[in-house]
């Protein structure tokens, strides 16, 4: 099992601790992320952050809008597993990931993901 840890626990890259992902002393950036993200099918728009659950335990979660909505829960759970191990294969993350479906997501008028807003989602 790799390690792993936030920039926010590193103490590094000050005034961007929210940026990315340090896996295997190699720093991956959300950017980097979600430019794999939009290359799977169905994806219009990705967001990705590392939050940090009341038990200290980080968890990769991964917001996506969608060109179409599923017709039904099941369907919708196969698509997000799928989606975690595409991620996992292209990163080889070792971290919890969460797949989270939403109708828009929160964008700057330039049209960049609003992280800081994804912190609250």
């Amino acid at each position: 099992m790799g390690s792993y840890a936030t920039l926010q626990q590193m103490g590094v890259l000050d005034g961007r601790e929210r940026q990315g992902i340090i896996i295997n002393n190699q720093f991956i950036s959300y950017f980097q992320v979600e430019s794999v993200l939009h290359c799977y099918p169905k994806v219009l728009e990705a967001g990705v952050i590392v939050k940090c659950n009341k038990g200290e335990n980080e968890i990769l979660k991964v917001y996506l809008a969608l060109e179409e909505t599923f017709q039904n829960e099941a369907e919708k759970e196969r698509y997000c597993s799928e989606v975690e191990q595409y991620i996992r294969q292209k990163f080889s993350f070792q971290i919890p990931i969460s797949v989270l479906i939403r109708e828009k997501l929160p964008m700057t008028k330039s049209g960049k993901i609003l992280r800081s807003v994804l912190y609250d989602y």
